[in-house]
């Protein structure tokens, strides 16, 4: 099973095959019968992981197609009214508004090193709102840069992100020229 959107694939189950000889009393497989006709090698396998791998991002390689059902049917659920509590709670998740989801954070205040932000803990919700667009930014240039050419960006939002890739160029020069 494979999910395909934008002639990108974004998922891949992989299914267990004959050829497997790890014999898990749960599996289906049975590699005493041999592989399917037609069955890639772990090699090819592994090849055609890596094309997909360089072609599109994220790829999630699983077992099976129960897992993959299982979030399409969360993901479509979430979107129903009543299943989340908050009405509101869909529209901040990622792709909800073209941009990836900026980091969430629960209790203590620290936690094996990681602290919330400041800003999330003064209770000032314009400074907050602020600092999840910001984040929510910084994650889509980072691992999704191609989502920003199709978001709906104020002036502000491109200030921004001008302003952070200039600060981390110039981070980066200074780094090079102590070298």
């Amino acid at each position: 099973m494979s999910i395909v959107l934008d002639n990108k694939v974004r998922m891949i189950a992989w299914e267990v095959t004959r050829s497997c000889n790890l014999a898990c009393v749960h599996c289906r497989a049975a590699s005493h019968l041999g592989p399917y006709p037609g069955e890639l090698s772990t090699k090819q396998c592994l090849c055609l992981i890596d094309d997909i791998a360089n072609a599109s991002r994220p790829v999630i390689i699983l077992t099976g197609g129960e897992l993959p059902a299982l979030m399409l049917l969360d993901a479509v659920a979430r979107l129903q009214p009543g299943v989340l509590g908050d009405n509101e709670a869909a529209s901040d998740d990622s792709f909800s508004n073209g941009l990836l989801e900026y980091p969430q954070y629960t209790r203590p205040p620290e936690f094996r090193g990681w602290a919330v932000p400041d800003v999330l803990l003064q209770g000032n919700h314009a400074q907050q709102n602020r600092w999840k667009r910001e984040q929510s930014l910084i994650r889509t240039l980072l691992w999704r840069p191609d989502l920003l050419l199709k978001a709906d960006l104020s002036d502000k939002d491109r200030k921004f992100l001008e302003e952070y890739v200039a600060q981390k160029l110039a981070k980066q020069i200074e780094a090079s020229d102590t070298e």
